[in-house]
């Protein structure tokens, strides 16, 4: 069996030509081309992702994937199947029929390809009418952004009948399965659904001319219980299909993504407590224009990174790079990462020859990707936070962890719920933590007596484990200290046993004219109704600045310019005030030109670290007018000019004789590089021209 680390993933699109037209030759000539690249597992991708839209068609479906994974297997390479679960298209209106039209052609199919298609899903028995989640006004199916309706996983019918499909797909001899877009919308009144909320929670759910006066209220328990029940279903739903294929004797290789989860869970699709998951990985939309989004896909990415560690499986990044400087780019910010790859041009097979890349993933695997993170700041997280306190949506969090990435200072996300690993880092940032239980603010209080440096932003711990609220009279008596800073533009420093406690204020950190910042954190935030956050501010920070970029259109217009500034000085002084904390225990520090970013790693199977460049410089720049983006922005790669860089890190007591430090690059061969060691430190020249696009620096 292939190292689950040292898997190569790509997605394998099956559109019309492979349903209808290939040959089984054509087919495997495919497969060898992948595996020729150096893949070793497919998850296929398919214009008929919407399954259920699809259901006339299932045979020559599993036809043809039955005859990919034939050919797969041929070259030695798995298959994991990949489709919607629940969503069925629907489209009941011009503007749904031309959704519908574009998704197929943008696939590698048409309208024509799928005769009677439309009065299918129009007509009485239609896949989209059939045990759908409801809308709580309006009684009828939902309609989701995908002019979609989505099934409802609480009711039993749907569930026996997508187990039975499912066998089917088993049948062809999958190696895996993921089972996409499960998400449970904030409504369905669904027969099933008020029954079981009525069962398992004791309440009834509000009629639909009352829903929006019950909806949102974060002090309500029944609104509380709601958001539980949701996750509740998609949980049963993911135990569901695991028994199933469990029972008829099948370990299958299970992966799954999730596009963003450092925000509220809207859909309640949290992939974090699956029963099954062998890979999680970061879908960076096709929407996302990759050479302005990728500050937001490394913060993203260290959500997946705390996930996988907690339960010892490898994380990555799925891009949708569409030429080589991209594909490039992309791959080395998820090296940055410390992740996995994966690419796919949408629609399309493996359409860049992937060969660079895989050759050194295969020759390096040992250091690339069996590590452990060395952050010198960890962000804690909790999940009941994410998911449960309306002031997630206003945390700091997110913009000072991207801060720390454009300014090179190594940092990690850390749980709320496992304070044993707070310990890999010296400084722990509390943003807007409202929800700890009285034990966990017993274990901050233990971790920075014992020498650690809790840099606090809002009111930690306003409410307790059952989200009931605290005063700030209750609060600062759990902690036994004042949680106010004097001066609310800056911050307070005081010691606590052998640690420090760095109390910042209201508008410290954090980028945005004064009066916007008042009116989202001068308020109480259990004053503000789920879902009814101030999002227009929050839209103009760089924090969501991938939302602002998010765009199927050739050109968008983007403020990314500011949205970077805010990062770069604003940020700046966030790092400034946390290498201060550190002082002389400060273990990485890199002094390189603007956006050419570092991150150290050490490896699991030697004495070594690797350092991970890539040039990132102007990315964040739009050419031309400056204030329109598009795919076809290039990716700059300036060339380095002017001094060396200086990078300094403090080497572990295993590590005190390192002997070679070498610059390892996808083009070069391996080229020393001049170093001294000073005690416990090494210092490392990296000459300026170096480096263009990614590179990593290997100490042993």
């Amino acid at each position: 069996m292939t190292d689950p680390y040292e898997v190569r993933f790509t997605f394998f699109w099956y559109n019309d030509r492979e349903i209808f037209f290939d040959t089984e030759e054509e087919i495997g000539a495919k497969m060898k081309k992948t595996a020729d690249q150096g893949i070793t597992h497919l998850i296929t991708f398919s214009c008929t992702h919407f399954r259920w839209s699809y259901r006339p068609w299932w045979e020559q479906i599993n036809e043809c994937l039955a005859k990919i994974v034939k050919a797969a297997h041929t070259y030695g390479l798995k298959v994991i199947e990949h489709h919607s679960s629940e969503l069925a298209s629907y489209p009941d209106t011009p503007e749904h029929l031309e959704r519908l039209r574009k998704y197929l052609l943008d696939h590698g199919s048409s309208l024509e390809t799928w005769s009677g298609l439309v009065e299918y899903l129009t007509g009485p028995d239609s896949p989209a009418l059939k045990w759908p989640q409801i809308h709580e006004k309006t009684g009828k199916p939902n309609i989701t952004a995908y002019a979609a309706t989505n099934r409802c996983y609480n009711n039993p019918e749907y569930i026996r009948e997508y187990l039975e499909y499912l066998e089917s797909i088993y049948a062809t001899g999958v190696d895996g399965i993921m089972t996409d877009d499960v998400q449970f919308y904030c409504q369905c009144r669904c027969e099933a659904c008020r029954y079981l909320f009525k069962e398992k929670y004791g309440h009834t759910l509000p009629s639909p001319e009352k829903w929006d006066e019950w909806f949102g209220d974060m002090r309500d328990p029944a609104f509380i219980d709601w958001l539980h029940f949701r996750f509740d279903s998609i949980q049963n739903f993911h135990n569901q299909i695991k028994t199933h294929y469990n029972r008829l004797g099948l370990q299958l290789l299970r992966p799954n993504y999730i596009s963003l989860a450092i925000t509220r869970d809207w859909t309640a699709s949290s992939v974090e407590t699956v029963p099954d998951l062998h890979w999680f990985f970061q879908e960076c939309a096709r929407a996302c224009v990759l050479r302005y989004s990728w500050l937001k896909s490394l913060s993203e990415e260290k959500h997946r990174a705390m996930v996988a560690g907690q339960r010892g499986i490898p994380h990555g990044i799925l891009f949708y790079a569409y030429d080589r400087d991209q594909l490039i780019f992309s791959w080395g910010t998820a090296m940055l990462s410390g992740g996995f790859y994966i690419n796919t041009p949408e629609g399309g097979g493996c359409e860049l020859d992937e060969t660079q890349v895989r050759s050194f993933e295969k020759k390096h695997a040992g250091i690339l990707f069996h590590i452990d993170e060395m952050p010198e700041v960890g962000f804690l997280d909790s999940r009941d936070n994410r998911f449960f306190s309306p002031g997630y949506e206003m945390s700091r969090m997110e913009f000072w962890m991207q801060s720390c990435i454009v300014h090179n200072l190594p940092c990690a996300m850390l749980n709320a719920d496992l304070p044993e690993s707070w310990k890999t880092c010296r400084i722990l940032c509390l943003n807007e933590l409202n929800v700890l239980s009285e034990k966990q603010i017993d274990d901050l209080k233990e971790y920075a007596n014992d020498g650690g440096i809790l840099m606090i932003s809002g009111l930690p711990g306003n409410q307790n484990e059952k989200y009931l609220e605290r005063s700030l009279k209750e609060c600062e008596t759990l902690w036994g200290f004042h949680l106010t800073a004097s001066d609310e533009k800056s911050y307070e420093i005081f010691p606590f046993g052998k640690g420090k406690i760095c109390l910042c204020g209201k508008f410290f950190g954090y980028p945005g004219p004064e009066e916007e910042i008042q009116a989202v954190f001068g308020k109480n935030h259990l004053d503000f109704r789920f879902g009814k956050m101030p999002f227009e501010f929050l839209k103009s920070t760089p924090f969501v600045c991938a939302n602002t970029i998010r765009s199927e259109k050739s050109a968008v217009r983007s403020n990314i310019g500011s949205l970077y500034e805010g990062i770069r000085d604003i940020g700046k002084q966030v790092c400034a005030l946390m290498e201060q904390l550190l002082g002389d225990g400060c273990f990485f520090h890199a002094a390189l030109p603007e956006l050419v970013l570092a991150a150290p790693y050490r490896s699991r199977r030697e004495d070594s670290i690797t350092i991970r460049l890539l040039n990132a410089g102007d990315t964040l720049t739009p050419p031309g007018n400056g204030v329109e983006i598009s795919h076809d922005d290039p990716i700059p790669f300036p060339e380095w000019q002017g001094e060396n860089g200086l990078i300094t890190v403090r080497l572990p007591d295993t590590m005190k004789n390192v002997g070679h430090v070498d610059f390892l690059s996808l083009e070069k061969i391996p080229q020393p590089l001049p170093f001294e060691r000073n005690v416990d430190k090494l210092t490392m020249h990296l000459p300026s021209g170096l480096l263009k696009d990614f590179g990593m620096i290997y100490i042993r």
